[in-house]
């Protein structure tokens, strides 16, 4: 607070970082509020971080998002019907590609067709999109923002067995999911986001994980839970390669059969 007129008062302790954090619980003690366990030090994920939410803040996305356990006001118009409120945003940095989501912040489309509430097209900044994307990839701490799924190293038998674990027969995924125009069975509120648009929107290595355990990535997911449990005529039972081969086939959804004669 020193200017040209005033002398700084305060001296000058040259606190080290843990005496600093002890003041700091120790102040924040005589304010009435709940002392946290602990603070967190600057790191490589703090600018990131608070510069997305003064982002999110200024444009509230977190009126009808739910971030960092935050928001998602909107909601409680959804209380008799949560399956046609926005999503709850947890995790997006690992769940979808970089690229994809700057796209999206860009123009929006839509990704559940049966929501009667669209993402508004903000006009962001090239650089605003990208402050958003790398918000979100700081809070999943994502040290390589960019994937890429290799086409050329699955196999016609893989796909196939996609197929068939996807199928009625077996987990009737798309009972749920939409595909492209196709539209599931049964009432919207069932409904879940359209798996043709994956292999553009998704980290492969987030399906994998997804399929594992839902409920791990996402609390109260009305997605099912197959493993363990998958079938045993598939890959002998071997449940981890059924699960590529599953990844594998959304991700090659839309592809044309000639690919597998060329690369399988």
């Amino acid at each position: 607070y020193a200017t040209e007129r005033i002398e700084q008062l305060m001296p000058w302790f040259n606190f080290a970082d843990e005496d600093i954090n002890l003041l700091r619980v120790f102040l924040t003690s005589r304010t009435g509020r709940p002392v946290p366990e602990r603070y967190t030090l600057h790191d490589e994920w703090t600018d990131p971080i608070v510069a997305g939410q003064r982002l999110v803040q200024y444009y509230n996305c977190t009126g009808c998002h739910m971030i960092e356990g935050r928001g998602g006001d909107i909601r409680s118009l959804y209380l008799d019907n949560p399956a046609f409120a926005p999503p709850i945003l947890t995790g997006e940095g690992q769940k979808v590609q970089s690229d994809w989501f700057y796209r999206f912040l860009k123009q929006p489309v839509p990704i559940r067709p049966w929501l009667q509430l669209r993402m508004p097209t903000f006009h962001f900044a090239d650089a605003e999109a990208s402050r958003v994307v790398n918000y979100f990839n700081a809070l999943s701490k994502l040290e390589i923002p960019f994937t890429y799924f290799d086409s050329t190293q699955t196999s016609p038998d893989m796909v196939h067995a996609g197929t068939v674990l996807m199928s009625n027969d077996y987990f009737a995924c798309f009972s749920c999911h939409q595909q492209g125009d196709q539209k599931p069975e049964g009432p919207p509120d069932g409904w879940a986001p359209d798996l043709g648009m994956a292999k553009e929107r998704l980290n492969p290595e987030w399906i994998v994980e997804w399929i594992k355990d839902p409920s791990a990535l996402m609390a109260n997911t009305k997605m099912p839970t197959f493993y363990p449990g998958g079938p045993d005529d598939i890959f002998d039972g071997d449940e981890d390669k059924q699960i590529i081969a599953m990844r594998d086939y959304i991700m090659l959804l839309g592809i044309e059969e000639p690919f597998f004669e060329t690369n399988g």
